[in-house]
């Protein structure tokens, strides 16, 4: 057969591949496919100049809107013991820690931001067994668009990463415009605890006693996330069955803007 000619109007660099059934089989067999199979993304290398690329994107990328975006995310943790105990990342496993382990070579492990910041930028931090690795080829790196945009990750984080560190060799440059977090600006979450009276410890390192009975607002965040976190207290009843003035914490109840209630 003649080979079909390549549509000229084409531009995009990124392509899958779809197999739908033919009418014969469709006859043959009685059924009409729903779904339509397709491959996994891959680059038409053909349509770009890939060499140029990278240079390309490179001077193409708003320094400050960079700086930006980072200040947005949290930072790196410095120690992989650090990041399992912080909730504000999860750990790359099954398919994706094997891909993280080819587009991040010589690390052990990745990490990723659980949610988007605000403008939908995402973070990625990696290790070389409990150290935090920075920059390339290895370190983590920032995603302008976070992996749940899916096509926005592809374009905008992906293709660069292929056009500067894996076709050609200009991985600084990337990680110029994609930067490792360093950790330089993590600080380990603080903790407050509650027990028996209650003794009440908080952030600011002020310990006391409070026997209040009711409902009270223990945390409140007012920044994008509107985090609030209430306890309710009622009088501790004693062996006898008679109620004492001391109260006791029995429920504790945590709501974030756009989250559901958590008691």
């Amino acid at each position: 057969k003649r080979r079909r000619k390549r549509n000229a109007n084409t531009e995009s660099p990124i392509a899958i591949v779809s197999i739908t059934p033919s009418l014969s089989r469709v006859k043959r067999f009685g059924i009409i496919p729903k779904v339509t199979l397709f491959s996994a993304v891959f680059l038409v290398t053909w349509l770009f100049d890939i060499n140029q690329a990278c240079d390309n994107w490179y001077y193409s990328q708003d320094v400050n809107n960079i700086a930006t975006v980072q200040a947005e995310l949290p930072p790196c943790p410095t120690s992989v013991r650090q990041i399992r105990a912080d909730e504000q990342f999860v750990a790359d496993s099954g398919i994706k820690r094997i891909l993280s382990g080819f587009y991040h070579p010589g690390s052990t492990s990745c990490f990723r931001s659980r949610t988007a910041s605000p403008s939908g930028a995402g973070e990625q931090c990696c290790y070389d067994g409990d150290s935090l690795i920075v920059g390339p080829p290895g370190g983590g790196s920032l995603d302008i668009a976070s992996p749940d945009n899916f096509w926005g990750h592809i374009k905008r984080d992906v293709l660069p990463w292929w056009a500067c560190c894996k076709i050609t060799d200009n991985c600084n440059k990337y990680y110029q415009r994609r930067p490792s977090d360093d950790g330089s600006r993590y600080a380990p979450p603080q903790a407050a605890a509650t027990s028996g009276d209650p003794h009440l410890s908080t952030f600011d390192g002020t310990f006391y006693t409070f026997n209040g009975y009711g409902e009270y607002i223990l945390l409140q965040v007012n920044n994008s996330e509107d985090l609030e976190f209430q306890g309710r207290m009622i009088p501790i009843v004693d062996d006898q069955g008679r109620r004492t003035n001391a109260t006791a914490l029995t429920t504790l109840v945590v709501r974030a803007a756009a989250s559901d209630t958590v008691q």
